[in-house]
């Protein structure tokens, strides 16, 4: 066993002393760095408006052309000015209530044009004009506390279309003041949303789709439930890391969950250490110094892929670490301790985001393992660094992008290509685009695939002449 150990130590050392793998740390550290800093420019970055008109541009167009309605749009952009509302406010904005209000007060206000043709006295047209003073009068003094108190009269007041979600929200933002723009008020509206949906949901037939897909939105509002009571304004969940992400008002851990991304290079890095591991030792002529060793070939051998696979994970820590440095750096430190939620039981439970972070690291590096130990394979069975490195890195970016085209010409075969189940997390996300295609699978799938790589490369090694 210290002979073993001392194999592995020595892989280390002539692994480390090389140039090649200066640069490669190098290169990790920058990646990190290059991944943060382009997402934090571009969070940076204004909110693009589709039209480049003013108001009063507009305001002259309406008058110009005097189309149908264009006493409304003078009325409107009018009414805009006057109260110096920006009508490029996002809906999540602290003051872009007041321009989703001004919206909706004139479209109360066409609305109760066509209802004064045909109220016959059943009150209604009243009932909405007291509304939109109501809405009108909140805007104008910019009192958001009023304006949710109006919309809760005027629905209060529908004996027949009530919407129950929406007046249960507009109560809690009342009682507990939550400001619009807050991350209160997003998860007050993402419990809404779900709310509405699980009751279009249950209106279905039921089958297990959708069983599962009303469990899975009843957890949102759990969590969202959980987060308003504890106080808790961020936090980490499994749907994260998925690939997708908002570069709007991110924080810490929106971007650390998505780093994972970065782990693309890891394995170009890796197949570059694996492709020469063995090679290297032939086209130097030190094999045969190796070999005059009481040491068996099967030792060697595995010394060096135990060699390869820890240094796999050691710079994976390196990136993880560097990743969360400059995640920190440039979108602040704040959300550090927020925790990781999930269901269980009906009830949500919490856990360290960290520990999921990690977790999404090892599932992600699995691919970078499948593919090194596919040049060292290799590397063993043709004694060339450079078809070993080039054949690496050939599949890795044309064996996804093979898969890709396969599965959009509906060639469902391609699933059990090696590629179609290196990414873990699309394959518990359920996004790879193959039906049926489970995590037992993708691992049954690698298992059989590194059995053929590995017993190639032993039986390169191992069992081949050496010259």
């Amino acid at each position: 066993m210290r002979k073993f150990i001392g194999l592995i130590t020595n892989e280390y050392i002539k692994v480390v002393c090389k140039v090649s793998t200066k640069i490669m740390l190098i290169a990790i550290v920058l990646v990190a760095l290059g991944f943060n800093l382009l997402v934090y420019v571009a969070s940076r970055q204004p909110a693009f408006h589709m039209s480049g008109w003013t108001l009063e541009d507009r305001i002259n167009e309406a008058q110009h052309w005097q189309f149908d309605g264009w006493e409304e749009v003078v009325e409107r952009y009018t009414y805009f000015i006057e109260l110096d509302i920006n009508i490029a406010l996002p809906w999540n904005h602290p003051d872009g209530w007041r321009t989703n209000a001004a919206y909706y007060l004139f479209s109360l206000k066409s609305y109760l044009f066509t209802i004064d043709q045909y109220d016959e006295g059943n009150g209604y047209a009243e009932i909405l004009r007291i509304h939109i003073n109501a809405l009108d009068q909140a805007i104008r003094n910019n009192d958001w506390l009023a304006f949710y108190r109006a919309e809760l009269d005027y629905m209060e007041s529908q004996a027949i279309s009530r919407d129950n979600y929406h007046m249960w929200a507009l109560r809690y933002r009342i009682e507990h003041e939550i400001v619009p723009g807050s991350w209160q008020n997003d998860v007050v509206s993402s419990i809404v949303t779900a709310k509405h949906e699980i009751a279009r949901l249950s209106t279905f037939t039921a089958d297990p789709e959708t069983e599962a897909m009303i469990a899975a939105i009843e957890e949102t509002v759990l969590i969202g439930e959980y987060r308003l009571e504890n106080d808790i304004r961020s936090f980490t969940h499994a749907e994260m890391a998925s690939g997708f992400m908002q570069i709007n008002n991110v924080c810490f851990w929106d971007i650390f969950a998505n780093s994972t991304g970065t782990i693309a290079l890891l394995s170009v890095l890796i197949i570059v250490v694996a492709g020469s591991i063995l090679s290297a030792e032939f086209s130097a002529g030190t094999v045969k110094f190796l070999l005059i060793n009481p040491v068996k070939r099967w030792k060697i051998f595995t010394s060096k892929y135990v060699a390869i696979v820890t240094l796999t994970l050691a710079m994976l820590v390196i990136l993880y670490i560097f990743n969360a440095l400059f995640a920190g750096i440039f979108f602040g430190f704040g959300d550090i301790t927020a925790p990781y939620l999930s269901v269980v039981n009906g009830r949500v439970v919490t856990g360290s985001s960290f520990g999921f972070v990690a977790s999404r690291y090892l599932l992600g590096v699995i691919g970078t393992i499948v593919i090194g130990t596919f040049a060292f394979a290799v590397s063993s069975l043709v004694k060339s660094s450079a078809l070993a490195i080039g054949l690496g890195v050939f599949l890795y970016f044309s064996g996804s992008m093979a898969v890709m085209v396969l599965n959009a010409l509906n060639v469902y075969q391609a699933k059990y290509i090696l590629f179609a189940n290196t990414n873990i997390l699309n394959v518990i996300n359920g996004t790879t685009g193959f039906v049926n295609h489970t995590l037992l699978f993708a691992v049954i799938n690698i298992s059989v695939y590194m059995f053929v790589f590995l017993l190639t490369a032993w039986d390169g090694f191992v069992r081949g002449d050496i010259k």
